[in-house]
């Protein structure tokens, strides 16, 4: 009876951290990881357990490094300069203060259209390197689902089988 009231309530759990990545109102991988470490406490810290939160954990930091690089290469690619990076990074970081979670996103696609912007004094430039950086959110966010739903997986692995 626990077993199941623990279980359920680590899927439920998970089930939140898949939304957030969908609703960026919080940090849904790192919900879905922290269930996973909440069941590792609950089984007990044996090997398989170990491996099984060492995988969790390592695709959960390939997607926190993905998330940083994806739109950073895509604004590149759209025409940004490193100024425009910069401030988009600046600016992201505030955002996240001023609007939790997704002030980020706001702040860095606005600091590389104001730098682009005043850069070549035309809207064609500027657009260009602001898709850029949306599109390289758009592909990590997609990225952030497809990784959380493997979390997920390996957690029901974890779960019925081992």
């Amino acid at each position: 009876m626990a077993e199941t009231l623990v279980v359920t309530g680590i899927g439920i759990l998970m089930a939140v951290g898949l939304v957030g990545i969908i609703i960026p109102l919080l940090p849904g991988l790192a919900v879905v990881e922290g269930a996973a470490l909440l069941y590792a406490f609950y089984r007990g810290f044996s090997f398989t357990t170990w491996v099984m939160l060492g995988l969790i954990t390592v695709l959960f930091i390939l997607s926190l490094a993905a998330k940083l690089l994806l739109p950073k290469r895509d604004a590149q690619r759209g025409g940004a300069s490193p100024r425009a990076l910069l401030l988009g990074f600046v600016l992201g970081v505030v955002g996240f203060f001023v609007i939790p979670i997704i002030g980020a996103i706001i702040g860095a696609v606005l600091g590389v259209f104001l730098i682009e912007f005043g850069r070549h004094q035309a809207w064609g430039p500027a657009w260009s390197a602001t898709k850029g950086i949306i599109l390289g959110f758009g592909k990590s966010m997609l990225l952030d689902l497809a990784v959380g739903l493997a979390m997920v997986t390996l957690w029901g692995f974890w779960v019925v089988f081992l």
